[in-house]
């Protein structure tokens, strides 16, 4: 098995080879997918990254929900090295935080973690069996520790099918997905 790192860099490289075009028409056709997936259509507050670089463009994914009636709220890092999750509207000012990652200026209207319906998250892999592989700062495993299988909160990572690997190494801190969202499909774990 692969060390992290190596998948990290091997995931990244193959991520950046994804062209422009193909980064939006790979948005676009989740946003299809997704706006009519009954995992979806059931959620009304739904967290969703800005794509940064080379990840999944998520433009296409916040307009479906904005169109669709629903609440959409993107991360923003908060000092104890976790997220916080502000609403976010079409003209929203925003501004790079210390990753260079734009969130909310106006930070005051947010929501509770485990209120979320849907949480759609960035990732570098993942695999078939809900393991998921981010940046490697564990923002997202610490915001969401308290995930049960009982939990109402569904997390959902969002990648490009090139970003697939048969088996992740996990530690005990990381937090599984209930599924991922690809420009192929939605897959539920």
């Amino acid at each position: 098995m692969s060390s992290k790192s190596d998948i990290r860099k091997a995931c990244r490289e193959a991520r950046k080879a994804v062209s422009s075009d193909a980064r939006q028409q790979a948005g676009q056709s989740a946003a299809k997918i997704l706006n009519e997936h009954p995992l979806f259509i059931r959620s009304q507050h739904i967290a969703c990254c800005l794509a940064t670089k080379t990840e999944f463009e998520t433009q296409a994914v916040i307009e479906a929900v904005w169109k669709s009636g629903k609440v959409c709220y993107i991360p923003a890092v908060k000092k104890n090295k976790r997220l916080e999750f502000v609403a976010y509207q079409k003209n929203d000012k925003l501004e790079a935080n210390q990753y260079g990652i734009f969130e909310p200026q106006n930070k005051e209207n947010t929501i509770s973690v485990n209120k979320l319906d849907l949480v759609m998250m960035p990732l570098t892999a993942f695999d078939l069996q809900g393991n998921r592989l981010g940046a490697g700062a564990g923002y997202y495993d610490k915001t969401f520790s308290f995930i049960t299988e009982k939990s109402a909160t569904i997390l959902l990572g969002l990648g490009y099918e090139c970003q697939k690997v048969n088996i992740l190494p996990q530690d005990e801190w990381d937090i599984k997905l209930n599924g991922v969202l690809t420009e192929r499909e939605l897959i539920l774990f």
